[in-house]
């Protein structure tokens, strides 16, 4: 998405905006759907994959979570719905975002909080950092009338959770129904709030959705997302009328750590990987949800669960088509290790495509069995709205979940230290891309990543 007033930013501007900011004044955090505990919940997906006609080992997490956000709405009741999101949410038991988060805030980094979450982890995490109510912070049920307490408080953090509380059994998911025009209150608080700095992370457009027209045109506004807003919302429309700043490309796992780092300048490391213990499945093909005084009700047969590494082992190559030059030269120098290990290694770009097939779907298809990904960095290729709207995004996250391994090669001149792929080690210094140097010296980069590549695929097969 091209922008004419917004710009690009990173996360040490942010940072170092949001530590000037409390020098006279915190910063609102509104934290959208992909904050939460239901996305990327692999149980969550588990439960309702059964109900749609799509395939979810074709999806990238953000479509696996609005499809699961269209299941819920058209084919789930009320019930049903409650017994699956705790089920999901009792699957999680430690997330180190929400530990880096409640440090921010414990700092006094933000002076109110917008959620649209119905979980209670970031809250839980408040206790477990010392934190005490109402002192420390407080939290107000977006549901309840609250009765004038919508205001903010010097010393204390409030925390407004717009959708309810998942355990108070007074919340909305899907959230379809939902009017903020309609309580008075709440909008006119949330628009307050939105009249200050405000960072937007983790928004989702349908899950999120009702919670746009608090949206409004004022400077300090910050968004931070894996994607870009939709061309048409009101998100990008604000973001851009309030002439504001965005990072896209980055999970909001990474992004918060990567803040932590920059605020308290604790090297920002990467955590083991986690993987959430699964509810107990009847002994059949079939998945069989039990409801309290009702019989189980049974779903299509589960798909295939997501590749893992060693079935992961295509080399996608991300590039522009003004570039395709680069692309044949990178395809040269992998020739020699993909004839000698045919059955292991498959280079995969979009020139595979044969005619009558869907493009969209076939590239999303390769994404989901790639394991490394050459991405051919260039002006053009941040030019490229396919690019930064779907492969990029989907890279990023299979990347952040330790799934594929980046490999960025700088072949022509371009701002790469505003882009998601700055934090990413590539094969040759931004400063002298391969537009620039000698042809001999290309050749020893091509050399240099077609081993690389090599040795990282290679190495999960032993």
């Amino acid at each position: 998405m091209v922008f004419e007033s917004a710009s690009p930013t990173s996360v040490k501007n942010v940072a170092d905006r949001l530590r000037e900011k409390k020098q006279y004044g915190c910063t609102s955090l509104f934290l959208g759907a992909r904050t939460g505990g239901l996305f990327r919940n692999q149980t969550f997906y588990k439960y309702l994959r059964g109900y749609s006609l799509l395939n979810f080992n074709e999806l990238s997490e953000i479509g696996k979570f609005q499809e699961c956000y269209r299941v819920l709405k058209e084919h789930i009741n009320e019930k049903d719905t409650r017994v699956i999101l705790t089920e999901s949410l009792k699957s999680i038991a430690y997330r180190e975002e929400d530990a880096l988060l409640a440090e921010l805030i414990k700092a006094g980094l933000f002076d109110a909080i917008i959620s649209t979450n119905i979980d209670s982890l970031l809250e839980d995490t408040f206790v477990l950092k010392g934190m005490r109510r109402p002192n420390d912070y407080l939290v107000l049920n977006g549901l309840d009338s609250n009765r004038g307490r919508l205001h903010l408080q010097t010393g204390c953090c409030i925390m407004m959770k717009v959708f309810g509380d998942l355990g108070s059994l007074n919340y909305r998911v899907p959230n379809s129904d939902f009017k903020l025009d309609t309580k008075r209150s709440l909008n006119r608080f949330l628009k307050n709030i939105m009249l200050h700095d405000v960072l937007i992370l983790g928004y989702d457009p349908l899950w999120d959705l009702p919670l746009e027209q608090a949206f409004v045109t004022q400077t300090g506004f910050c968004y931070a997302n894996e994607d870009f807003p939709l061309k048409s919302s009101r998100t990008a429309d604000t973001l851009e009328k309030s002439k504001g700043q965005y990072l896209v490309g980055l999970s909001c796992q990474r992004f918060i750590r990567e803040l932590h780092s920059h605020i308290t300048g604790q090297p920002a490391l990467a955590p083991p990987r986690r993987t959430a213990p699964l509810p107990m499945l009847e002994p059949t093909s079939d998945i069989a949800i039990a409801l309290p005084g009702s019989s189980p009700k049974k779903t299509a047969p589960l798909p295939m669960l997501e590749p893992s590494l060693n079935e992961r082992r295509k080399i996608f190559v991300s590039y522009s088509h003004k570039d395709i030059r680069y692309l044949r030269r990178f395809r040269t120098y992998m020739q020699q290790y993909l004839r000698n290990e045919q059955d292991l290694l498959k280079l995969w770009d979009d020139t595979e495509i044969q005619g009558g097939q869907l493009w969209d779907r076939e590239i999303k298809k390769a994404l989901a069995t790639t394991r490394v990904a050459v991405l051919l960095v260039s002006a053009n290729f941040f030019a490229s709205e396919y690019i930064i709207k779907h492969e990029l995004p989907l890279l990023l996250a299979a990347a952040e979940a330790e799934e594929v391994t980046l490999v960025p090669v700088i072949i022509g001149p371009c701002a790469l230290d505003t882009s998601p792929l700055h934090s990413y080690q590539a094969m040759n210094s931004p400063s002298l891309p391969l537009s620039e140097i000698k042809s001999h010296e290309r050749d020893k980069i091509w050399n240099r990543t077609a081993e690389h590549v090599y040795n990282i695929v290679m190495k999960d097969k032993e």
